[in-house]
């Protein structure tokens, strides 16, 4: 991962302590990074671009499916969802979910996706509807939960997705899935 950008998205981190996202400028993120304007040109194209990317680079963090168990990743996706929920709640609320949606479906999606081939899943309609599902909730988590959320909530929402899945594959098959 390019140390640049990571330079460049702290530097936007920080600034949004300070001030809305509307009112930061690229000229304050290349002052406060201690980079040029050229440096945040090669790497980005607006404050959106380094929004999205920061999404994706944060939230998504350690969140491999190739885990102990297929479902590990959703742990990590909420606590790194609750770990930075402050850049995510001011993101939310000055840009509306949508930018927050559009940086990190494909890979929520990916992960979903390899998620259910484990119960031999593969509709789109499901995995569409567990994809959003997910990543809304976690929206949630990171909109409102000041305190952590706990394995034990998460185990509930894994428990519903897992009972899920089987009663699905059951009654698509008549037999029992994973």
């Amino acid at each position: 991962m390019s140390k640049t950008k990571w330079k460049l998205a702290e530097a936007l981190k920080k600034l949004m302590k300070e001030k809305s996202l509307h009112k930061i400028t690229i000229q304050d993120i290349v002052e406060e990074s201690g980079l040029t304007r050229q440096s945040f040109y090669y790497h980005f194209h607006d404050i959106c671009e380094i929004i999205e990317w920061i999404c994706k680079n944060t939230l998504l963090e350690k969140c491999d499916v190739e885990e102990k168990t297929p479902d590990c990743w959703i742990y990590t996706l909420f606590e790194n969802a609750h770990a930075d929920r402050n850049f995510y709640r001011k993101v939310i609320r000055e840009f509306g979910r949508e930018l927050l949606e559009k940086a990190v479906i494909t890979d929520v999606e990916e992960r979903m996706k390899r998620m259910l081939s484990v119960y031999k899943i593969e509709e789109n309609e499901v995995l569409t509807f567990l994809t959003t599902s997910l990543l809304n909730y976690v929206i949630i988590v990171a909109e409102t939960y000041d305190d952590k959320i706990g394995h034990e909530q998460i185990e509930h929402i894994l428990l519903f997705l897992k009972n899920g899945m089987q009663e699905y594959c059951h009654n698509q098959n008549n037999v029992q899935c994973a």
